[in-house]
């Protein structure tokens, strides 16, 4: 560690000032990534940071979307565990989006946190969670991230491989929300 990042590491530990302290272990965490160095678990310390700070301040909706930031980079650094990670970041949007639902730039995040965990689960072949985020999206009160056709484009084509796959109930289920009457 360079001197003056291990001086503020040491002065956000004695102040515990947990955000801080969270965001220099990220800080460390991620230039060991670039550098290619063996890690110490930095980003576990820099999750038991973010939380800490959430518990002495949990009004502070900025806690919440810097560790939802955590888990987004983290879920591009690791493709195979993304959705686990996104699913982590919308929590933290929720819980932010609860104490300040006239936040937009909170509600924008967690309409695209959503949109991209239902991606990914489809992706695994989960598109029942994939249809049940995209229903988040539809029902919502978050704003328009994605037209309203292209929503429904992916609900169509998950419930087709609903169908395929034999889940036809539930491919039913979503098609009788999607289309007009007149085409079931």
């Amino acid at each position: 560690l360079r001197p003056d990042t291990w001086h503020q590491l040491q002065e956000s530990i004695a102040s515990q000032d947990n955000g801080r302290l969270a965001a220099l272990y990220l800080e460390i965490d991620q230039a060991l990534a670039v550098y290619q160095i063996p890690r110490r678990n930095y980003f576990g310390q820099a999750v038991a940071a973010y939380h800490a700070a959430i518990a002495s301040e949990p009004q502070n909706t900025s806690f919440y979307v810097a560790l939802a930031d955590a888990y987004h980079d983290r879920a591009a650094m690791m493709p195979e565990e993304s959705l686990n990670y996104e699913q982590l970041a919308a929590q933290m949007l929720e819980q932010a989006h609860n104490i300040a639902p006239e936040d937009t730039r909170i509600s924008e995040r967690l309409a695209e946190t959503y949109l991209a965990i239902a991606l990914a689960s489809a992706a695994q072949g989960g598109q029942v969670a994939a249809l049940q985020y995209l229903e988040r999206l539809r029902t919502g009160d978050l704003p328009r991230i994605e037209s309203d056709d292209r929503i429904q484009t992916l609900a169509l084509r998950w419930s087709v491989e609903l169908a395929e796959q034999g889940d036809e109930e539930i491919a039913f289920q979503e098609a009788q929300q999607l289309l007009p009457p007149a085409s079931l």
